[in-house]
């Protein structure tokens, strides 16, 4: 088994593996690593320093439009124990192709039973008093309503990533430029926040009909937003799950 690591074109330095500090290695090295074809490991990785406690790598800039792949091998002999491990570096090229996707979200889960609605992201678990859900109702900034759910997705923002064989990379979204926006309660009315990335929001499902004195149920669910670090070459959809009915 080997031990990926992508890295972007410029290249640079970075921490391959750790060791405990209380293993002090008698013998270490670092070879490129025969098996693959096509290894371009010494292209890539133009100084290391196998030291007790770690392994530092630096790789040269990629100045080819197409990414490479690299193979080495690590061996460390700690107390009569030797331990080798397969290091597989893949770079991307510079200039590669970039391409453009679309960020649904998928509500199916949540939209089941309803009829007119308003839906919104919330940056933080929503209050949950009457006042609040009906002020979230009539001054929130909704991302989506009943007419634009479409097969149970909403069409969130356009996806920019740069290709470079199988592997994509994040540049831009619409979403971190304000065209899709979160609402935040800050305990007398909801504000305007820019979507987050990497992390948890709350969509919260609204009907139409909803205020202080006439309050049908109403849904919250938790979504995991865009991964950056991990783009897919195509569409990307986030999914609204974990849900509850709330009154």
């Amino acid at each position: 088994m080997a031990y990926r690591y992508n890295i972007d074109a410029s290249g640079g330095a970075f921490t391959a593996l750790t060791i405990d500090g209380s293993c002090i290695p008698g013998e270490r090295s670092l070879t490129i690593y025969a098996g693959p074809a096509n290894n371009k490991w010494e292209e890539i990785i133009e100084d290391a320093a196998p030291d007790n406690n770690k392994l530092r790598l630096t790789a040269s800039t990629n100045s080819s439009s197409s990414s490479r792949s690299g193979y080495g091998k690590i061996m460390y002999k700690i107390s009569g124990n030797t331990c080798e491990a397969i290091l597989h570096v893949v770079q991307a090229g510079s200039g590669g192709e970039v391409e453009s996707h679309r960020i649904y979200i998928d509500v199916s889960s949540l939209v089941s039973g309803f009829s007119n609605y308003k839906l919104f992201l919330c940056d933080t678990e929503p209050d949950t008093s009457l006042h609040a859900v009906s002020l979230l109702k009539e001054d929130g900034d909704y991302f989506a309503t009943n007419s634009s759910v479409v097969n149970g997705k909403v069409d969130l923002a356009e996806l920019e990533v740069e290709k470079n064989g199988t592997t994509c990379t994040y540049l831009s979204d619409g979403m971190s430029t304000g065209e899709v926006w979160l609402n935040e309660w800050t305990g007398s009315e909801y504000g305007q926040v820019n979507v987050p990335h990497n992390t948890t929001v709350y969509v919260v499902l609204v009907p139409d009909d909803y205020d202080e004195t006439s309050h049908p149920s109403y849904k919250v669910c938790t979504a995991t937003t865009l991964n950056t670090n991990n783009v897919s070459c195509g569409d990307y959809t986030i999914t609204a799950g974990n849900c509850e009915s709330k009154s």
